[in-house]
């Protein structure tokens, strides 16, 4: 169970990203045409902003080996999108990290009433790079 709610945790915070929380997006990425996701799961994030006509430049996910604190660019003219864990800590670290490389927009949980809820909601959390 969730510290917060009733819902089971997924073992390695593993919640793909559903094609309802991209359209929200969408609109913070007008006139980007390349993207890194690196904690990209098996791709749900991925193929979503692809079908809006994106391209990706990197695909990561720790489950596949590649650690996305230990990454340090993705490339010119990338974004990063992604749909980090959702243990706090390690998401804090995560999003801090992506700010120093790249502009970063998060997909990540949002709880309205914690204790009601049996899967998270998934909604837009845009972080600009500093």
């Amino acid at each position: 169970m969730g510290k917060r709610s009733n819902f089971e945790r997924r073992e390695a915070d593993f919640y793909p990203t559903p094609q309802a929380a991209v359209v929200p997006l969408i609109s913070h990425l007008r006139g980007l045409r390349t993207f890194a996701e690196p904690c990209a799961g098996v791709g749900h994030l991925v193929r979503h902003l692809e079908s809006f006509g994106m391209r990706y430049v990197y695909q990561g996910d720790i489950s596949t080996g590649q650690d996305a604190l230990a990454v340090i660019t993705y490339g010119a003219g990338a974004v990063i999108t992604t749909n980090p864990p959702y243990t706090r800590e390690l998401m804090h670290r995560l999003i801090a990290h992506f700010q120093r490389i790249a502009p970063t927009l998060v997909t990540r949980t949002t709880r309205a009433k914690p204790t009601a809820r049996k899967s998270p909601p998934t909604t837009l959390a845009a972080r600009p790079h500093c």
